[in-house]
């Protein structure tokens, strides 16, 4: 509680273990330490020095220091200020230092610099500390020399900071306890900007984080950053719009130095993140959610999550399983590789984005990749190619099911706009129209683990593409290791369940396990080997077949057998069992043909 008095000055007095003095602007504060060790001036120091009975000056608070002392094990430090003289109400401290001791509580109704605390046991080093901010004034409120590195050895129960937090804490693991650094609420920033500083991070897990304010990077390395070395329940990061209001959207998560506004569980899972607002990469490493050898298992970001000018910026990178992600706005590339990227190395999950993915002007940019399965991807907007090679691109190792719906648009560069799977892909859905060029096609490939002798070896089980479709590849068979040219053929027997096509077709290739040769379908020189059970099960295109502007190029239907197709309304009259059909379906360019 704050009470307004009449100006006065009161020289510092330490009465048993409650200090009082008057504060720089001339607040009055009132210093209780309950502890079992008696203290004296020499526990605190005053810039000018402790001015017992001088009530003319007022002082700045430097430090607390109860490290000599074993008997401040257990100790609570709780400051109240009384505003007096035009004061703000509030007192900055430099610092604490009960090295050797545990603290039970902190409360600072205004700026600490820094804090070091904590024994050698597992018990926790500080139970809660209560502050208005941490470091925003720099090391202005220490002694010269200061630091804004504060140290827990042992677990942090809880901290609330009604503010900025610019300062750097470490929580240090002693006995390997479970929730290290237990709760943390930051009413303002996560701020690596100001002092290049703003880093939380646990030797151990941290459980829950809120910060209602932003994660900025500073200009140098690794500022803004909240790392655990094992495990991250839950962090929010914004505070969602009011009712009945739209989501939020402003950038509330943004790197500029190298590794900056990081959230990272550098060996261990990440619970949840919610963003609310848009992400935005800045230097290299910058503006990522990291889980090391591990899975993160739901991302929520209401805004855009973009990437910057570094690489690996505005990332979402799991060592193991990117399990459940929703993005409210756009998934864009950046100028540097591996920006605007998710990567699950061991799998995905489910993937939605409410907006388009954009591809960048450098390599896996605007990019879904999984290494291993990928259970599904939801686009309400497009996806399209950007300048760099795997932009606006969608990679699975086995992909259950794709929808977008609006557009899929290949790049200025080659494989942009793809959809391309190592192993099977059960569905692909596009509501709007596929556009490729004739340098650059849209790519739909998949492969699947060969079965020889078996009868069904589908590797795409089934594509539908609403409207038109221009320069596009749909593939089976091939491994997307050099999607420029269709090559290798991996599996000879791939199979396509069906293809249909709700508008009009120019410069399409539907292949299933065959080889171009050349990397040119339709021209001559296609094979199938021997024994394959390659097939197509039925192709509708809905418009025409029309040729492209270029007559020396050449596009085919094609596969070992296509069991049913049917063009602009008209059931072509194919003939029972494979390798025996050629009919051409725009002159001198495309043609439907099994190949023995």
């Amino acid at each position: 509680m704050i009470e307004r008095l009449e100006f006065r000055v009161a020289p510092a007095v330490l009465t048993g273990n409650v200090l009082t003095y008057t504060d720089v602007d001339n607040d009055a504060v009132t210093v209780t330490i309950k502890t079992k060790a008696a203290l004296a001036q020499a526990n605190f120091t005053f810039a000018g020095g402790f001015l017992p009975g001088d009530a003319a000056t007022p002082q700045q608070l430097q430090l607390i220091d109860l490290s000599a002392d074993v008997k401040n094990d257990g100790a609570s430090i709780t400051a109240v200020v009384t505003q007096a003289g035009g004061g703000d109400g509030k007192v900055n401290i430099g610092a604490i230092n009960a090295t050797g001791s545990d603290l039970k509580s902190v409360t600072i109704p205004g700026d600490l610099g820094r804090i070091l605390c904590g024994d050698a046991k597992p018990d926790p080093a500080l139970g809660k500390l209560t502050v208005d901010s941490m470091g925003i004034l720099g090391t202005a409120t220490q002694a010269g020399g200061g630091s804004l590195s504060s140290m827990i050895n042992g677990p942090l129960k809880s901290m609330t900071v009604a503010g900025n937090f610019a300062a750097d804490m470490a929580v240090e693991e002693i006995a390997k306890p479970a929730g290290l650094l237990g709760k943390v609420v930051i009413g303002g920033d996560l701020d690596g900007a100001s002092q290049n500083d703003g880093n939380l991070s646990a030797e151990g897990d941290i459980g829950t984080v809120v910060i209602k304010g932003k994660i900025t990077g500073g200009s140098n390395s690794m500022t803004g950053r909240l790392v655990a070395d094992t495990k991250i329940g839950k962090v929010i990061v914004g505070v969602p719009a009011p009712h009945g209001e739209p989501p939020p959207t402003a950038v509330v998560m943004h790197g500029n130095g190298t590794n900056s506004a990081v959230i990272e569980a550098v060996a261990g899972d990440i619970g949840s993140v919610t963003i609310y607002g848009s992400v935005q990469g800045g230097g290299q490493g910058s503006a990522q959610i990291v889980s090391g050898g591990a899975s993160i298992k739901k991302v929520v970001v209401t805004g855009d999550f973009i990437g910057g000018s570094g690489t690996d910026s505005g990332e979402m990178n799991a060592d193991h399983l990117l399990s459940n992600v929703f993005i409210g706005g756009n998934l864009q590339g950046g100028t540097a590789s591996s920006s605007g990227f998710l990567i699950g190395i061991d799998g995905v999950g489910k993937i939605k984005v409410a907006g388009s993915v954009i591809g960048g002007s450098q390599s896996e940019t605007g990019c879904i990749d999984a290494e291993g399965p990928f259970k599904s991807v939801e686009v309400d907007g497009s996806i399209t190619g950007g300048g760099g090679q795997f932009s606006g691109c969608i990679f699975g190792a086995g992909i259950g099911k794709v929808l977008i719906k609006t557009d899929l648009t290949a790049g200025t560069s080659v494989r942009s706009g793809l959809i391309v799977s190592g192993q099977e892909i059960g569905s692909v859905s596009i509501l709007g129209k596929v556009t490729g060029t004739a340098a650059h096609n849209a790519v739909i490939m998949a492969t699947s683990a060969a079965k020889p002798g078996k009868a069904a070896d589908v590797a795409i089980k089934s594509v539908k593409i609403g409207g038109d479709a221009t320069f596009l590849d749909i593939l089976a068979g091939y491994n997307g290791s050099n999607a420029a040219d269709f090559q290798p053929l991996f599996d000879s027997h791939a199979q396509i369940g069906s293809v249909a096509i709700g508008g009009n077709v120019s410069g399409v290739n539907i292949a299933a396990g065959v080889d171009p040769v050349d990397g040119k379908f339709g021209n001559g020189n296609d094979t199938v080997p021997a024994g394959s059970i390659a097939s197509i099960g039925k192709i509708v295109v809905t418009g025409m077949v029309n040729a492209t502007a270029d007559m020396t190029d050449s596009f085919a239907f094609t596969s070992h057998l296509i069991k049913a197709a049917t063009i602009n309304g008209v059931k072509l009259a194919l003939k029972k069992g494979p390798g025996n059909d050629n009919i051409p379906l725009a002159a001198g360019d495309t043609v439907l043909q099994e190949l023995p």
